[in-house]
């Protein structure tokens, strides 16, 4: 789809994001030797932690990853061609869903296990200029595949089709909710975001829903990449959203709204309903007209060289987003998940890891809107970065 540009911008969040990494480097990182990463190229990472004790990440064009720590990545299928380990040959058994939406390659996928305790690959695929998108689902009784295609679930772009009001069916999340409902949200751009509950027993969504049930966005309003979870301390759903354009002058952000329930309504901070959330009719990719809503999480910044250091380096995202998000009962942390691409670094990109600091985050946040202290202290991500 066309993608909107515009220069960074440092958000309040963004700038207290860097002041807390580099109080924390300068007091610890110089007492200890720098922690090794291994990067990878995962584009849109869906994260799930696995039965054999892996964290796994799924994102576009049949990519995944898999990590012990979070630190040291190593991918385990690479592309939707000859790199593709998760289907046995996946442009063959999936010919129909390429052969629909005009394309050879896979888009942002989700990966849920339910519980028979096999593992649901949700794919999509989309023309991309277009919403021409199917949204389907495979199993595998082990997480790395191969995977076996059950059937398409949802397909849009069809002759008829209002994009103005009906969501491009791509980018599902899948996740049970507190009362052990399943769901899953998708959408993206076009007609909004959308959530339909599905049935644990097939993984495909209940009968008679359509769609769904709208949650925000309308008039092909930039907002992509829904992803949803609990939070046991506070008793709300978080739904992580990316708004903007995902190329490197983009603009991509995250942003969060919450709900006492899992299929909304979703509101943000400053309590606006995220039903309003979206373009004004007869517009197309118009930002101003939802800039306002949803709590802004990290965006486009950059860090300074330091007057010490001899070479001049300064390190900067770019359009960081299409977020996953983890919480580990054991320790009760949060993680934040994301691809980010960085400045003079063209259209390349890594996946990053946050860990919230809650307690830095309190401290840095006195004085502000009590909604927005509560909501960034419990989920911001910062300080510690994998």
């Amino acid at each position: 789809m066309p993608r909107f540009i515009q220069k960074p911008r440092m958000c309040a969040a963004a700038a207290i994001l860097v002041c807390l990494i580099c109080l924390w480097a300068g007091s610890a990182v110089c007492e200890e030797e720098a922690p090794v990463f291994e990067n990878v190229s995962v584009h849109d990472p869906s994260v799930i932690l696995a039965d054999d004790g892996y964290y796994y990440i799924f994102g576009s064009h049949m990519a995944a990853a898999r990590s012990a720590d979070l630190m040291k990545w190593e991918m385990i299928s690479t592309n939707a061609q000859e790199g593709c380990t998760l289907f046995e040959d996946v442009q063959t058994e999936l010919e129909d869903v390429l052969a629909y939406c005009r394309s050879n390659t896979f888009w942002a996928p989700d990966v849920c296990r339910l519980k028979d305790g096999r593992y649901y690959y949700y794919y999509c695929a989309c023309q991309g200029s277009s919403p021409l998108s199917m949204l389907g689902v495979a199993v595998s009784d082990k997480i790395g595949g191969k995977y076996t295609d059950l059937g398409v679930i949802l397909k849009s772009g069809y002759s008829g089709y209002d994009a103005t009001r009906l969501p491009n069916v791509v980018d599902p999340c899948v996740f049970y909710d507190n009362d052990g409902r399943l769901w899953m949200v998708y959408g993206s751009y076009s007609g909004g975001i959308f959530i339909l509950e599905m049935d644990d027993e097939t993984g495909f969504p209940k009968e008679g829903q359509g769609y769904g049930k709208k949650l925000l966005g309308k008039n092909h309003s930039r907002i992509e990449g829904p992803y949803i979870m609990y939070s046991p301390e506070t008793d709300y759903y978080y739904l992580f959203l990316s708004f903007g354009g995902l190329d490197s002058n983009g603009g991509y952000n995250i942003r969060v709204c919450r709900s006492k329930n899992p299929d909304g309504p979703y509101e943000d901070a400053l309590g606006q309903d995220m039903l309003s959330c979206g373009g004004k009719s007869g517009t197309f990719f118009n930002d101003v007209d939802y800039e306002g809503y949803g709590v802004k999480l990290l965006g486009g910044y950059k860090f300074r060289a330091l007057p010490e250091e001899t070479v001049k380096l300064q390190t900067a995202y770019r359009s960081p987003g299409h977020n996953s998000a983890i919480y580990d009962e054991k320790t009760g942390r949060y993680f934040l998940f994301f691809h980010t691409r960085f400045a003079n670094n063209g259209e390349s990109f890594t996946v990053r890891v946050f860990k919230p600091d809650r307690a830095g985050v309190y401290r840095r946040f006195e004085g502000v809107h009590p909604a927005r202290l509560r909501w960034r202290g419990l989920l911001f991500p910062c300080r510690n970065q994998a």
